[in-house]
């Protein structure tokens, strides 16, 4: 409930710092509570930025308090795609650093032919005269 009193006329985006101090727990038990209003469908984000020279630069987060049931759902599917998302992502790279040599990533390699074309229509004209006379 303390994310509500930093809504202003231009949006709700303080830092996690800033609602730690207001809260008067740690940054972490902030980004813990913040994921589960995720979960729960009841906040989201949208990460901001700003123009420093010709660099973007991520600023603080813009937070959005759902209200109606229908677009908590939608939070809540959202959040639930990034999550497993990640969590699968994150699970791949992390078997492929213990691993070097283990990798879901396909390694496509040319296979040579082991027939010529003459010979593989060949074998399909014979499975399909073999069809024909089963049936």
């Amino acid at each position: 409930m303390r994310l509500a009193t930093f809504l202003g006329r231009d949006g709700l985006w303080p830092s996690h710092e800033t609602i730690a101090k207001a809260a008067d727990v740690s940054v972490r038990t902030v980004i813990r509570a913040l994921e589960r209003a995720y979960a729960l469908g009841i906040l989201t984000s949208t990460k901001r930025t700003v123009m420093r020279g010709a660099r973007r630069v991520r600023t603080s987060n813009a937070y959005t308090l759902v209200v109606t049931k229908a677009e908590q759902m939608k939070a809540k599917a959202g959040h639930l795609k990034r999550a497993v998302f990640r969590t699968s992502f994150l699970s791949v790279k992390m078997a492929e650093k213990v691993n070097p040599l283990f990798s879901f990533r396909p390694q496509w390699a040319a296979q040579s032919p082991e027939r010529t074309p003459q010979e593989m229509l060949e074998a399909v004209q014979a499975w399909s005269r073999e069809a024909l006379s089963t049936t």
